[in-house]
């Protein structure tokens, strides 16, 4: 049973091959600010003739983004036939893929190799929790980076609903901010201590 099939499940039509639910939700990445889309204008050159054979252009954005991943744990034990072993090398290694991973499509024009500048990860009993409301009123950097002021205003939203519905979850989370504060969460020191702590909680 492959591990990406273990993940992101497979529907088949067939009775030769199994059909696995899929373990992994994966939200689409918003902007936490307004964006201003810049445009990067570029030719093609035919050498033989020497003359421009196309233009266009290339629409982009410099923003910071919120992502949101789940892993069905129970889900990702039951794809692997029960070998917890195998599902925990799998979530680990998944994490770890999301966090230091990056597009290869266009990377020679943009170079965008930017890391996290926070890596939140909730262990939960119960159903994940999305805080992307937390940016329905897009930040403002207000004489900080938007970097830090998102990281904030995540931490003030978390803190509310903390408030209204309670933690119920184990929480931990490694950032390049300094005296960032997300409640009830324990900050650790690097990527390999927060996935230290991934292959032992419970």
């Amino acid at each position: 049973r492959s591990i990406d099939t273990a993940l992101f499940g497979r529907m088949s039509t067939s009775a030769a091959l199994d059909e696995y639910d899929s373990a992994v939700q994966v939200a689409h990445a918003i902007t936490t600010h307004r964006v201003d889309t810049e445009f990067d204008y570029y030719t093609a050159v035919d050498d033989m003739i020497g003359q421009a054979a196309f233009i266009g252009e290339t629409p982009f954005n410099a923003s910071t983004y919120y992502k949101l991943l789940n892993v069905d744990v129970r889900q990702l034990i039951e794809n692997v036939a029960g070998d917890v072993g195998a599902a925990t090398a799998a979530l680990v290694g998944f994490v770890e893929t999301a966090c230091l991973e990056h597009p290869t499509g266009h990377q020679t024009q943009f170079a965008h190799h930017a890391p996290p500048d926070l890596i939140l990860i909730e262990a939960r009993p119960d159903d994940a929790r999305n805080y992307v409301n937390a940016f329905q009123r897009p930040v403002r950097a207000n004489g900080h980076g938007l970097t830090e002021a998102s990281a904030a205003a995540l931490g003030s939203y978390i803190g509310r609903l903390d408030t209204v519905y309670g933690p119920g979850c184990q929480r931990r989370f490694v950032s390049t901010i300094a005296d960032l504060d997300i409640p009830a969460a324990e900050r650790l020191g690097s990527l390999a201590d927060l996935l230290t702590w991934l292959r032992e909680v419970k």
